[in-house]
């Protein structure tokens, strides 16, 4: 008779029986650790001569994992169903669809007549992003359509190509190469 989760053959035994048996495996659990332990250190190199040492590794190898298998087989099992309803699901289909933010399509670094670097990210929305240095979080630029220059707060980029113009608050328009 086996009793559900139980795997080993200490399962589906009396209390005595389980326990007479837990006990057994439990030592020779520890006589194999001994001697593999004693078979694995350094300081014990005599004694790896006597009788106890002749055991060949596999064997040894095998007694430790098995006696490990035996010890923890009883443990409760995972219960898994399948096909249950997820609890979230009418929440879930009654959201509104998630905006995708827009994708870079181009990433350039420009150079300027004043020999200053500007960093510019144009997106698919029709947004670009100005940066002073590449560590700045930028400026949001927008362009009013397609082919309009990008303009917010006193900075302007016009075009998208490898030259634009550029005007930053406080600079005149001036041509940048990329």
């Amino acid at each position: 008779m086996r009793k559900s989760g139980c795997y080993g053959s200490v399962c589906g035994k009396s209390s005595t029986e389980q326990t007479n048996k837990s006990l057994i495996i439990q030592k020779y659990h520890v006589q194999a650790c001994f001697i593999a332990l004693l078979y694995l250190t350094q300081r014990t190199k005599g004694f790896q001569d006597t009788a106890a040492m002749q055991i060949r590794s596999p064997f040894i190898t095998a007694a430790v994992l098995g006696t490990a298998l035996l010890l923890t087989a009883c443990g409760k099992p995972e219960t898994i169903t399948a096909g249950e309803s997820d609890p979230d699901a009418a929440a879930l289909n009654a959201a509104s669809p998630v905006e995708l933010p827009p994708m870079v399509t181009q990433s350039r670094t420009y150079r300027c007549k004043d020999a200053s670097l500007v960093y510019v990210d144009f997106f698919s929305n029709n947004t670009a992003t100005y940066k002073a240095s590449k560590e700045d979080a930028g400026t949001k630029l927008t362009a009013a359509e397609p082919g309009k220059p990008y303009s917010a707060g006193g900075y302007s980029v016009s075009g998208d190509g490898p030259q634009v113009e550029i005007t930053a608050p406080g600079k005149p328009a001036q041509s940048c190469k990329a």
